[in-house]
């Protein structure tokens, strides 16, 4: 009787199964590379190519010598006749015309302006022209001489503010008294006339201009009621020393005035004098143009300093360290 495996009954429990096993996939096959010529395993020595075979080209053949006339360039060629004259059949020269005399022209009428040459130029000097730098003293109009520009400067100032001056030769009366450039003053100050008038400096003629319009013209109308019309001056430029000393003055080089009063234009005078208890009017103008003159002199001096200044105010242009005012 045949053998038979038993049935599995329902009761067995299902035998196990094996868990699947996952494996990498096979890497894709690379590509076959092509094959050259040194890739079958057999070698061939190299064969070096012969140069190419070179031809002699085919020149024509040389012409038979010739000779050629030099002109006697060459050492070969024949020298000249010893006989040959070079100037045969030439004439002599034929002599030259007299010029024609130049026309005659009429006589130039001189002119009385120096010319250019006399100068030290090469150019004819026109009638308006101006003569050059540098021209020669005996050309130079009389009555100029050399300024310095500080003084030339000072006079510019003193036309601005309507001063009248006229410009005078150097003053000398002695070693130590002088004005190198002075001048004469004839209006201290626009509307304001200098009686008589004063040889100055032209440093203190600027002071005294400043003066007169920053102090003295104001004072007059607030205190008086008055136009100054005048300045009276006692003394301007004078050698002489200081009173009971052996010093030299300041007049002694027009860097002083001496002012003694002032004339109004209701012809009215002002002296410079000690003032009483009653001039209630005169005696503070006589006072504040006093302090104010301070600013613009080194040395002012007046009534009640001593006896020499009883009667004036004594303004010079000394520079100071610290002003004197007495």
């Amino acid at each position: 009787m045949p053998a038979y495996a038993p049935s599995p009954s329902a009761a067995d429990p299902e035998p196990a199964r094996p868990e699947p096993v996952y494996a990498a996939p096979a890497p894709a096959p690379l590509p076959t590379p092509e094959r050259g010529p040194g890739d079958y395993g057999r070698t061939y020595p190299v064969q070096e190519a012969a140069p190419p075979a070179l031809q002699e080209a085919a020149l024509e053949p040389l012409a038979a010598p010739r000779e050629i006339d030099d002109g006697g360039a060459l050492p070969s060629a024949e020298m000249p006749d010893s006989t040959f004259d070079p100037w045969e059949g030439l004439t002599e020269p034929e002599a030259a015309a007299p010029p024609e005399p130049a026309p005659k022209r009429a006589p130039e009428r001189r002119s009385t302006v120096p010319s250019w040459a006399s100068l030290g130029g090469d150019r004819p000097l026109s009638p308006i022209a101006r003569p050059p730098r540098g021209a020669l003293e005996s050309e130079t109009p009389s009555g100029y001489r050399p300024m310095a520009q500080s003084e030339a400067m000072c006079r510019r100032e003193l036309r601005k503010l309507g001063v009248r001056f006229t410009d005078l030769s150097p003053v000398s009366s002695g070693r130590s008294c002088g004005i190198d450039d002075p001048v004469r003053v004839t209006v201290a100050l626009k509307g304001i006339a200098m009686s008589p008038p004063a040889t100055l400096n032209c440093r203190t003629a600027l002071n005294v201009a400043r003066w007169l319009r920053d102090d003295v013209k104001p004072a007059a109308r607030w205190k008086l009621w008055k136009q100054p019309t005048a300045l009276i001056n006692l003394s301007s430029y004078r050698c002489s020393r200081i009173a009971g000393s052996r010093t030299i003055s300041e007049h002694a080089g027009g860097n002083a005035l001496d002012v003694g009063g002032f004339r109004f234009g209701d012809g009215s005078v002002v002296k410079v004098e000690p003032k009483g208890p009653f001039a209630w009017r005169e005696k503070p103008f006589q006072n504040q143009i006093r302090r104010a003159s301070c600013r613009h002199f080194g040395t002012v001096l007046g009534p009640g300093y001593n006896r020499a200044h009883v009667d004036h105010l004594h303004l010079d242009s000394k520079v100071r360290l610290r002003p004197v005012c007495k």
